[in-house]
């Protein structure tokens, strides 16, 4: 009895924050959203989820960035993912938990630009992610990314790859490859010749 009222008070709560955010994000069906959620962005169609995703991370568009999510894919707790110009993730894609991907640097690179960022106060436009060098990030389908791992700007990674846990993402990723290490490195190239566990 308490399971199911636990899921009746979930599906509550996805339901309200997909009202919540309805002007800041588009949803396919079936989407569920988790109570840690958060979602930025200016115009709904900056940010469009597909069907039967599962999202319990923080969505970031800034200066009309694109962040486009395919179905089927599960972004878990403190996934963060800052888009100031495209952000794409495919099919059946897992996040694991503590991930971030960004298409920016979330910073200018110039020493002279962030004292200038300081010096005009603590919250104020300039350190608006717009103001950092940038490059889209693409995610392809059936990609699984390891915990306490960063995509960088302007990387591809191919279908079917994996990220292994804490890895930083600095260069494209070949299709069903394993890039792990920081930086990451392909460290597997043939995994469609693993072994399978589940059949069916």
């Amino acid at each position: 009895m308490m399971r199911i009222v636990k899921k009746i008070i979930k599906y509550i709560i996805s339901e309200y924050l997909k009202l919540k955010y309805r002007e800041r994000a588009t949803f396919g069906k079936n989407v569920f959203l988790g109570r840690r959620v958060k979602i930025y962005s200016n115009n709904k169609d900056n940010i469009i989820i597909g069907d039967n995703c599962f999202i319990l991370g923080v969505l970031i568009s800034e200066n009309n960035g694109k962040i486009i999510i395919g179905r089927n894919t599960s972004i878990r707790d403190f996934v963060s993912i800052r888009c100031v110009n495209e952000i794409i993730i495919g099919d059946n894609v897992i996040f694991s938990f503590n991930i971030v991907v960004s298409d920016n640097n979330n910073h200018p690179v110039h020493p002279d630009d962030r004292i200038h960022m300081i010096n005009s106060g603590w919250s104020t436009e300039l350190w608006s992610l717009k103001f950092s060098e940038n490059a889209p990030v693409n995610i392809g389908d059936n990609v699984w990314i390891g915990q306490n791992s960063f995509i960088l700007k302007g990387v591809h990674i191919g279908n079917n790859s994996i990220v292994a846990a804490a890895t930083v993402v600095t260069k494209d990723v070949p299709s069903n490859s394993i890039v792990a290490g920081n930086p990451g490195r392909i460290v597997k190239t043939d995994i469609l010749n693993s072994k399978r566990i589940f059949n069916e």
